[in-house]
């Protein structure tokens, strides 16, 4: 075991977890701490000649919040990735809390997502006047798609910056995490898109998740799929990681990588049954720094992933978005 991976263990804002769904032990290595810094490396330099100022537009797009050079691990159980070790759940959220963007750079995130959440929001079929929550709102893309819905929508966010953003922008967003505040039962869905992932105590929240839905509330997840990630890397082909690198792969920069499996056999123990599970292509990364060639490229290969999927034995889609309904 490499030298700095000992010492982030040794220290005691990390922790060296089992199995997030199966408490399995029995991993596959599918990158080591030096493969991850190798393809932050190359991610970096990617996306550098993607825009017209090259230490510009990184964020979110080769520099993560996850980036230690840790062992990404495949449980031999149940196929579910797995970044070890990681940060403990404080560690976590003072992690996001300060995690810093500008107010440019948080209006053009915001521009960049909105019509991806319309569609997303377009999807759910809820009627006027519902009460939803979204846990990880960020720059309160779905909560205006929520609100143009004529749903009730309140946005609970740990990141301090992104909370007073999206206050800016006339949206209810409570700052912090759900033990941070009293939040009324009753809603007809819970949203966590791109958050899920980047919980490693999931069955703790699906547990506060049940309790404060309705009946016949739904919640409704978007996780990164760790079959994609083992494809690319079985692949080993410039085309696969030009997908992962289009898709926010390289490093795997998540706690966890569900498959269609495991997370609805968590999801299942927990109380919910899934409804449906599609595959998709993650949200637009080009923005106006984005040389034109490079948005097309972006367009053009996501189309080729998803046509490939569509065309697999196996749903390997990058992205899957769940729909599941209490028990």
């Amino acid at each position: 075991m490499p030298a700095d991976t000992v010492q982030l263990i040794v220290q005691a804002d990390y922790q060296v977890l089992p199995c997030l769904v199966c408490d399995g032990t029995d991993f596959d290595v599918l990158l080591t701490p030096e493969q991850i810094q190798a393809e932050a490396a190359w991610l970096r330099d990617f996306h550098r000649a993607r825009v017209l100022c090259p230490d510009d537009d990184l964020i979110d797009k080769a520099e993560f919040t996850q980036s230690e050079p840790v062992f990404l691990l495949r449980c031999n159980a149940c196929r579910t990735l797995l970044r070890n070790p990681q940060p403990t759940p404080k560690a976590l959220q003072a992690r996001y809390r300060a995690d810093e963007y500008g107010p440019a750079t948080l209006q053009e995130l915001l521009e960049n997502e909105r019509d991806f959440f319309r569609r997303k929001a377009n999807s759910i079929d809820l009627p006027t006047g519902s009460r939803v929550l979204e846990i990880g709102s960020f720059v309160g893309a779905f909560l205006l798609a929520a609100k143009e819905k004529g749903w009730q929508a309140t946005g609970i966010d740990i990141g301090k910056e992104t909370c007073e953003f999206m206050r800016g922008l006339g949206l209810e967003v409570l700052e912090g995490d759900l033990q941070s505040h009293h939040i009324p039962t009753g809603f007809d869905a819970v949203f966590i898109w791109n958050t899920f992932d980047q919980i490693n105590e999931p069955r703790s929240l699906l547990k506060d998740l049940r309790r404060l839905l309705k009946r016949d509330g739904h919640l409704v997840l978007r996780v990164p799929n760790g079959e994609f990630k083992s494809l690319a890397l079985q692949q080993a082909t410039d085309a696969a990681r030009r997908a992962e690198a289009y898709n926010n792969f390289l490093t795997f920069p998540y706690l966890c990588g569900y498959t269609r499996e495991s997370l609805s056999h968590l999801l299942n123990e927990e109380g919910f049954e899934v409804d449906r599970i599609t595959g998709d292509v993650i949200l637009p990364l080009a923005t106006a720094n984005t040389k034109r060639y490079a948005i097309e490229e972006e367009v053009r290969i996501k189309r080729l992933v998803m046509r490939f999927c569509g065309r697999s034995k196996s749903f390997c889609y990058p992205w899957m978005d769940v729909v599941a309904n209490v028990i």
